[in-house]
């Protein structure tokens, strides 16, 4: 691995939704950022999403957690986190006002919601509830 590269266990990813080539800001179709998010969330494994900022502290001090649950889950569930300055529609839509709020969706379906710190051993066990 080069020097300044981060490495993430394959089940935690970093994802800007509402990023396209494509599309600017402008031309964007309406929903795009919602139907993308509604094909995301549609997965027979749980999904732990994390709605966080870079610049906050709380949100920076969750991420050896969630390489923990990651690492944790292999292929039986996913991390992902999605940054609300990159993702206001979507942050928008789902009413995220306190970082970081997380949640777990399986099948297109909200199973848990949370928001603040959450530590290493709590989430896994969630999460391991919800994998069939």
């Amino acid at each position: 691995m080069a020097r300044g590269e981060r490495h993430y266990p394959q089940a935690l990813t970093i994802i800007d939704l509402e990023k396209n080539p494509t599309f600017t800001p402008a031309n964007r179709p309406k929903g795009y950022t919602m139907s993308k998010f509604g094909a995301l969330i549609n997965d027979q494994q749980p999904l732990l999403l994390v709605f966080f900022n870079p610049e906050d502290t709380l949100s920076s001090l969750m991420h050896p957690v969630l390489k923990d649950v990651a690492a944790a889950m292999g292929d039986h569930g996913k991390v992902i986190k999605i940054d609300v300055d990159k993702n206001q529609v979507l942050s928008q839509a789902l009413r995220v006002k306190v970082l970081p709020t997380l949640m777990i969706y399986k099948a297109g379906e909200m199973l848990w919601r949370q928001s603040g710190e959450q530590d290493a051993n709590t989430l896994i066990s969630l999460m391991k509830d919800f994998v069939d």
